[in-house]
């Protein structure tokens, strides 16, 4: 099976030794996406909402430079999801608007078993993924 990496500056650049994606035969893997605006490589601001946002315009973004689309989208796990001033009820919160990020999204309702560990990070949230490409 052959692999290729994906690039695309329509998102962030990888940080690190590793791509922004792999296609390895009818299956892309992102690599997890962050809030940050491509170019700039800057985090989008502190409002919640906008950084989930950002998040999944990246992944978009990438997955739509493999060849895939949020339509076959087959898992997208919550890597990070940080909590706010250390108020666990804000974690769920953010969740839920992780959710609705993701509903109003051409990604469509996440998928039905959505793992999400809460930690406290740099980064406020952090969203792999995986599409089959059609």
């Amino acid at each position: 099976m052959t692999r290729q990496a994906v690039s695309t500056d329509q998102a962030p650049g990888a940080i690190g030794a590793y791509s922004q994606a792999i296609v390895a035969g009818d299956t892309v893997y992102l690599s997890g996406a962050i809030p940050l605006v491509p170019g700039t490589m800057e985090l989008v601001g502190d409002d919640v909402r906008a950084q989930i946002v950002q998040v999944f315009d990246n992944l978009e973004a990438v997955c739509t430079a493999a060849g895939g689309s949020f339509a076959e989208v087959v898992h997208a796990p919550v890597a990070r999801l940080r909590e706010v001033e250390g108020v666990k009820d804000a974690s769920i919160n953010q969740l839920k608007l992780l959710a609705a990020a993701a509903d109003s999204s051409s990604l469509g309702p996440p998928p039905p078993s959505l793992p999400a560990s809460f930690c406290r990070t740099n980064r406020p949230v952090e969203v792999p993924m995986v599409a089959l490409l059609s």
